[in-house]
């Protein structure tokens, strides 16, 4: 027992003064109650509570707040993940509240820790800031599910998070109204890298420049994307300037330009095409694509669509694809 005597010669031997104990490999109060053991003193790395349903992480146990993250961190399968979770690397945050608003009345919300938005199914309303190294993405990796919605109150998101990255996964950017970006705009002097995949841009517009995406000084990654149904004066789809622009496995259709280029105008770059569909958009000048002072490689395969087709455009500069001391 647990008298410290030496139960051989113990008359008061009591083998119910032991307690119950459980490991906890994670070290968040809650052990595994399959693994229980009686003990008088069970040595670190053990509690005296159990029914941990994952002592892997410290995000699960049966006091955890249930947040957005693909976890059942509650250890309560009745209790479902919701709303919109914050991962800075030490705690995952419940900020729905924060960053979500109402339709006519977005959030607009900025994002000034380094860490991973977890985003979980349904439509939001707000136009968010992104300020420091931010990843948003959904939490079942399908942007059928998760819809960012701006409701006209600017860019659906705004990078300005100088020389540093961020990136976008598996959600539909809608509604936006901005004189540039009006799904993404990024700006930078000292270049920043963004990354947009698995994205759905549509129903978004600039009164100036980029209906779904404008950028100047920050490198672009854009893959396995949907732009569709974006306008702008420049660039119904994308206006790009200053920087590394990357377009794989993408599908530019039905955007409008008032003056040039209903899909892309592109200017003091150096861009890579490879898979990349542009189709039924139309501007006034350039249907297609517009490149200025840049470099662009354009592949694909025959089995998948790859180039400007069926663009229209009524000022003389090229149905499909414009070029401006470009090669």
């Amino acid at each position: 027992d647990c008298d410290e005597a030496i139960d051989d010669d113990d008359d008061s031997l009591d083998g119910t003064s032991r307690s119950t104990w459980y490991p906890d490999d994670d070290g968040d109060g809650f052990g595994r109650t399959a693994d229980a053991f009686e003990a008088c003193d069970p040595g670190s790395g053990h509690t005296d509570q159990g029914d941990d349903c994952d002592d892997t992480t410290a995000r699960v146990n049966p006091n955890a707040l249930e947040v957005c993250d693909g976890l059942d961190n509650d250890c309560d399968d009745t209790t479902l993940d919701a709303g919109i979770g914050f991962d800075d690397g030490t705690a995952v945050d419940d900020i729905t509240a924060l960053a979500a608003g109402t339709a006519g009345t977005p959030s607009t919300y900025a994002f000034t820790r380094d860490g991973t938005a977890t985003i979980c199914p349904g439509t939001w309303y707000a136009s968010w800031n992104i300020e420091a190294e931010v990843t948003l993405q959904s939490r079942d990796g399908n942007a059928n599910e998760v819809t960012i919605e701006a409701d006209g109150a600017g860019s659906v998101i705004t990078v300005a998070n100088e020389g540093r990255s961020a990136v976008v996964k598996d959600m539909t950017l809608t509604g936006g109204l901005a004189p540039n970006g009006g799904g993404v705009h990024c700006s930078a002097t000292t270049t920043s890298a963004l990354t947009l995949d698995g994205v759905r841009i549509d129903r978004n517009a600039a009164t100036d420049s980029g209906g779904a995406i404008r950028t100047e000084g920050c490198d672009l990654t854009l893959r396995n994307a949907l732009l569709v149904d974006n306008d702008a004066i420049h660039g119904g789809g994308l206006a790009f300037a200053r920087g590394t622009l990357t377009v794989e496995d993408t599908t530019v259709m039905g955007n409008v330009a008032t003056a040039t280029a209903g899909a892309f105008v592109i200017s003091d770059a150096t861009a890579t095409f490879d898979e990349v569909d542009v189709h039924d958009n139309s501007a006034g000048g350039s249907g297609g694509v517009a490149v200025e002072r840049s470099e662009l490689t354009w592949t694909g395969t025959a089995s998948t669509p790859s180039g400007a087709t069926a663009n229209a455009e009524s000022g003389g500069l090229g149905g499909g694809l414009y070029l401006s001391d470009a090669v």
